[in-house]
């Protein structure tokens, strides 16, 4: 069935046609141009380019991106794939055009050159920015970028002739051991400048090693362990407060976070009734006052399995943005507590003093902990009248 689009509906409303423009040309995920927006501005700048000026076509790949999505999920995989994004447009401003082109690639295209250098040693720091990132600890999945480089007249190569040339220099670097650039040469200029790279053994090995860090001894998972420790916490059967601040506890011990809470809601699910948690530092022991309704915070900050995921609050709309920056939280992660399919309460981590991110393992622990507190955060709730 042949689909007819009226087209006069979008022309007499700017906000419509924005949003279609946005979503034919912009990632979703990231906010960078897509792989569309990118070929569609680059042919069109090459096409009207008129003065003789060099530019250049940079294809990023992330190493080993795949490792991270099989050992630690999809969630944590687009997280990191937005984190890469920040650092490219942290290196590459406003004279360059970005672009997230499908899954861990990107493309940075430079209209105008003046120094080719200046296009290596950015893409070095890129480079050497994103090694540095995720060899941390608690951040050492592994991963680096292998980045192809091509230098070229806009009246003598069109963007598909550019595109080739700076995948072939990609896999240059792909072959030279990952984590550094390669710059498309011809034939008979064969010589290839690159940064150092890392062997491709100790990658392999990186991102094998927090994979390997969420075994005990015993063969249990440390998720597994903190789970039984909450749960004899809980059946302890002492009171909401107590409870939830052993629990928090074992929490931050275990994922080595800043603060671990749980929270009720007022029974008419208006604003936060009443929290409890436990920090690492004095100074972090902030009690939250953020004065908005379930329902409003589901549908700013919630996926669908009641989970806020946030990697970087800037994210996030008013007034939460405003509040975690108050706590001074960079990242978190928060669960809703149900019960009888209405939200009664959160429990969550926060992370202060870097940018933190979750691992599927992690997030699906603290769903379980939020099913298992749903008796504690339901008395606390109900002892806000008292």
């Amino acid at each position: 069935m042949e689909i007819k689009v009226d087209y006069d509906v979008y022309r007499n409303n700017p906000k419509e046609l924005e949003e279609l423009w946005n979503a034919a040309h912009i990632d979703s995920l990231t906010k960078l141009f897509n792989r569309y927006g990118m070929e569609k501005w680059i042919t069109n700048f090459i096409e009207e380019k008129a003065e003789d000026s060099l530019c250049a076509l940079l294809i990023i790949d992330v190493d080993n991106f795949k490792n991270v999505n099989d050992n630690f999920g999809h969630m944590l995989g687009d997280a990191l794939l937005v984190d890469v994004a920040d650092y490219i447009r942290e290196n590459f401003l406003d004279e360059y055009f970005l672009g997230r082109v499908g899954g861990d690639e990107y493309q940075i295209f430079a209209p105008a050159v003046t120094e080719k250098q200046v296009i290596l040693d950015k893409a070095g720091m890129l480079c050497e920015a994103i090694k540095n990132k995720y060899q941390q600890e608690h951040q050492n999945y592994g991963i680096s970028l292998s980045i192809g480089i091509t230098f070229a007249n806009p009246s003598e190569k069109n963007y598909s002739e550019m595109y080739k040339e700076a995948d072939i220099a990609l896999y240059r670097a792909k072959g030279l051991g990952k984590n550094c650039y390669a710059i498309f040469e011809e034939e008979e200029k064969s010589e290839i400048l690159t940064k150092q790279p890392i062997s491709n053994t100790r990658l392999l090995n990186a991102g094998r090693k927090d994979f390997v860090e969420q075994l005990g001894e015993s063969g249990f998972s440390v998720s597994k362990v903190m789970l039984d420790k909450v749960i004899d916490i809980l059946q302890e059967n002492e009171d909401p407060k107590t409870a939830i601040e052993k629990m928090a506890k074992v929490i931050v011990e275990t994922f080595d976070v800043t603060r671990a809470y749980a929270s009720c809601y007022t029974k008419d699910r208006s604003h936060i009734g009443k929290s409890y948690f436990y920090s690492q530092v004095e100074s972090k022991n902030i009690p939250p006052r953020l004065a908005v309704s379930a329902d409003e915070y589901k549908k700013k900050c919630f996926n669908s399995d009641g989970i806020f995921f946030c990697t970087d609050i800037e994210q996030t709309t008013e007034p939460i943005r405003s509040e975690l920056r108050r706590m001074g939280v960079q990242t978190l992660l928060q669960v809703f507590v149900y019960k009888d399919g209405e939200i009664i309460g959160t429990v969550g981590v926060n992370n202060c003093g870097y940018k933190r991110l979750w691992l599927q393992s992690e997030i699906e622990t603290m769903h379980t902990i939020a099913k298992l507190l749903t008796n504690h955060i339901y008395r606390l709730q109900q002892e806000l009248d008292e």
